[in-house]
């Protein structure tokens, strides 16, 4: 059994290394007690902290918090503060780029976020309120959505990302009638509260939530109220290699099993599925 003192001691040990500053102290125990549920017999080195034993405890829980939590940062998060000063209007699509360009996904998608959208947009309609779950830096692509009047929810883990998301969403009222807030939150212990929307954004949410099986996955989509829910996963691995089944057959399988219809399209380095819920 973990005492209060030593899950306390881990977290100090994990947020040793400052890439993982970000991640909030919540999540860094929920990962310490999966990581004692599946290894309980290791609780016996924690009062050794200069072992081998201790630090590759200390290595499997960051390795862990990195694949979930961090695969999606690149290091320009002190530049964007710089560019978010240089946005002149909804349509600076340039200043908008630099930002973007600071998260691998939305980095990913840049030359590719216009015909996403309409892609999307064909099929659900333009939304008046968007929820953006794992919102990463997505909600700057606002401008190529090419929507005037919006109502933006968003929910992500990195506080560092959610205050400055805050920071674009209050500029923009000056150009735009985007009305937008993001929150920090686990969304694993929260989901059923989450606000109507016409559409959610669940870009590359999916895969890092579960450990065994996909029945956290299907109780999200369930309880979403939402028209529309856009899941997308990546078809590269965490080392950049193109996957060889980029297809997510959990998720068609379990979406004809609970009735729900859905079309799928690809980009470069995504596939994205359109379930519909109305």
């Amino acid at each position: 059994m973990l005492s209060k003192k030593q899950i306390e001691n881990l977290v100090g040990s994990v947020k040793k290394n400052k890439k993982y500053g970000f991640i909030s102290k919540e999540l860094i125990r929920e990962e310490i007690l999966r990581y004692f549920r599946i290894n309980p017999k290791s609780v016996r080195f924690l009062d050794h902290e200069k072992s081998d034993k201790f630090k590759g405890i200390v290595k499997s829980i960051r390795a862990k918090l990195h694949l979930v939590y961090g695969s999606f940062q690149t290091k320009s998060k002190d530049k964007r503060k710089a560019f978010l000063k240089e946005i002149k209007g909804k349509d600076d699509y340039k200043t908008h780029d630099k930002i973007l360009s600071g998260s691998v996904s939305s980095s990913e998608r840049l030359k590719d976020y216009k015909k996403l959208y309409k892609d999307i947009f064909k099929i659900t309609g333009n939304p008046k309120k968007i929820l953006d779950l794992g919102c990463g830096l997505n909600p700057v692509s606002y401008p190529y959505m090419g929507l005037d009047e919006l109502s933006y929810s968003a929910y992500d883990i990195d506080r560092e990302d959610c205050d400055f998301l805050n920071k674009y969403f209050i500029l923009m009222k000056q150009y735009s009638k985007l009305k937008g807030k993001v929150y920090v939150g686990n969304l694993k212990n929260s989901f059923r509260k989450l606000p109507k929307a016409d559409v959610c954004f669940m870009f590359k949410f999916l895969d890092p939530l579960e450990e065994k099986g996909h029945k956290l996955s299907e109780e999200i989509i369930k309880s979403l109220d939402c028209k529309y829910i856009i899941v997308s996963f990546s078809t590269k691995t965490i080392s950049g290699r193109r996957m060889r089944y980029p297809y997510r057959g959990w998720i068609e399988k379990m979406l004809n099993r609970i009735n729900l219809e859905f079309d799928r399209f690809n980009l470069e380095n995504e596939v994205f599925y359109i379930i519909h819920k109305s």
